[in-house]
């Protein structure tokens, strides 16, 4: 449709926006309820490893419990939130920590260290499509934009950068469909048998 001329680049950009908030918000969704469906057992991980420290009657009071007096409270960047919150809730934090099982670390950099890069990058871009703010937008050229070679002007700004191509080997695929298989990758890691 847009190759047509039947949609405006206005309203492409706020197509690929709300795709992105939306699929962010659904990852927060299935971790958060990944992990009170696991304190509650509502749940039982393939993993034998995988062991809650306590154990709550139900996802609502287990949520209620983790939420305690605030409105609301963070997933993303996966490692300053969820890494630490599952630390003290699960023995060794697993699922939600040591993501690297099966995994030749002296080939492959740290599976757990990818996930905090791609989550960090994930939760710098979503807010500043969310917040449009000042802030957002210096972590977002910070975080995301000076990590990143030979971006074309149109691409140095939340939406553009989503819409631009990744990679085109072996068949084109945008920024934004990268970070959607990305967000598969660390579902199925987090709930795959094989941990450490």
């Amino acid at each position: 449709m847009f190759r047509n001329g039947n949609l405006a680049n206005r309203d492409l950009n706020l197509i690929y926006s709300g795709l992105f908030i939306e699929a962010v918000v659904s990852f927060e969704r299935f971790i958060k309820d990944l992990f009170t469906d696991l304190l509650s057992q509502r749940v039982i991980h393939d993993s034998k490893r995988v062991k809650p420290k306590t154990h709550f009657n139900t996802p609502q009071v287990a949520w209620d419990v983790l939420l305690g007096e605030r409105l609301y409270i963070d997933w993303l960047p996966y490692n300053k939130f969820t890494v630490k919150r599952a630390k003290r809730f699960f023995k060794n934090g697993l699922p939600f920590v040591g993501l690297d099982s099966g995994i030749n670390t002296s080939i492959q950099p740290s599976i757990d260290k990818k996930i905090d890069t791609i989550t960090d990058r994930i939760s710098t871009i979503r807010n500043a499509l969310a917040h449009k703010s000042d802030h957002s937008f210096k972590a977002f050229e910070r975080k995301v934009i000076s990590s990143s070679s030979a971006l074309h002007s149109r691409e140095k700004n939340p939406v553009g950068y989503l819409r631009g191509l990744h990679s085109s080997h072996p068949v084109p695929m945008t920024r934004y469909e990268q970070i959607i298989n990305d967000i598969k990758y660390i579902s199925t890691l987090l709930t795959s048998k094989k941990l450490k």
